[in-house]
């Protein structure tokens, strides 16, 4: 049990220097004996564990794409509104992306200059977040909530962006200092995303 619980921290630890240097550089200029130097382990234990560094950057992509799936199909199971069920998510995401900015930032090298290791998360998992937003978009216009007019794929790419990108800034926003007052990290993004999303609603139901 022991032996198990000391597999489950290396691995842990694997995962999360590799997140760290994905994030900074690209695929190649990464190595294996680079993760392994910052993750305090033998680089032959991140072959032991994920096969090799391709399989590692791809368990890393689809792993983060994976709590978000699950996050959306829980949400779907509890009867909330599809704007309720929208906002909980995109609140869960920027929670999410402040505890851990590196994922988001190598999910969004992927969309930018991407790779043929990454393509398959990003077409079958990362995009397919964003049909379930669009399908919930659709579900609100159809009982009401949401303007008829709405691009409900422009909407549904601007709502996911929205916090994600304000992660990718969010360096520059304390360097600033452009919070006001109490205002906290997680409030000062969702008050952007809560506008342009209160900007699609009808009035039939409200977001606060």
């Amino acid at each position: 049990m022991a032996k198990s619980l000391e597999n489950q921290e290396t691995a842990r630890k694997i995962v999360e220097a590799a997140t760290e240097l994905f994030a900074e550089n690209n695929f190649e200029a990464v190595s294996l004996k680079k993760i392994a130097s910052k993750a305090g382990a033998n680089s032959a234990l991140i072959s032991y564990y994920f096969g090799n560094k391709q399989k590692l950057y791809e368990h890393i992509l689809s792993d983060q794409a994976d709590f978000f799936m699950s996050s959306l199909e829980k949400l779907e199971a509890t009867g909330l509104t599809p704007l309720k069920r929208m906002l909980h998510f995109l609140d869960e995401q920027t929670r999410s992306h402040l505890e851990n900015p590196n994922a988001i930032r190598i999910i969004y090298r992927e969309l930018l200059s991407p790779t043929e290791i990454g393509a398959e998360t990003i077409e079958k998992k990362i995009l397919t977040i964003q049909d379930k937003m669009i399908q919930a978009l659709e579900e609100a216009i159809g009982n009401g909530t949401v303007k008829p007019d709405t691009n409900t794929h422009a909407a549904a790419f601007t709502l996911i962006s929205i916090p994600a990108f304000s992660l990718l800034t969010h360096q520059y926003i304390l360097a600033s200092r452009r919070l006001s007052g109490e205002e906290t990290d997680f409030s000062h993004i969702r008050k952007v995303y809560l506008t342009y999303f209160n900007s699609l609603l009808t009035g039939k139901e409200s977001l606060a």
